[in-house]
């Protein structure tokens, strides 16, 4: 049966930790490895006036407080992907291919 379970809790080696009776643990992992993708979470966010562009209007313009988060994930992000790859899990990377496609690759990676 598939299982997806999206968070932080069940990193990599929590994952290969896990003794389950009679069934196959399939993981694969997300993140972005580029800090140029930041940039374009950020202009995506001002652009489309979601949460980010609310975020940088309540600082009264400030991007700080988002490009520090986004900043903060990039590197938990290169973290996660050399952590899925020393335990053999997949790593897919957001900023290779539109939603959609990583999207769909992700699927069809867990269900196969």
């Amino acid at each position: 049966i598939p299982l997806v379970v999206e968070g932080v809790i069940f990193t990599p080696e929590r994952i290969k930790s896990l003794q389950l009776k009679n069934l196959e643990l399939k993981a694969a992992f997300v993140g972005f490895s580029s800090d140029v993708f930041v940039e374009r979470v950020i202009q995506h966010g001002k652009q489309n006036k979601d949460w980010i562009y609310d975020n940088i209007q309540n600082h009264e313009g400030d991007e700080s407080k988002v490009r520090e988060m986004m900043k903060g994930l990039h590197m938990k992000s290169i973290s996660l992907k050399s952590e899925a790859e020393k335990y053999g899990y997949r790593f897919f990377d957001i900023e290779a291919s539109s939603f959609e496609v990583y999207k769909d690759n992700v699927i069809e990676y867990l269900l196969t």
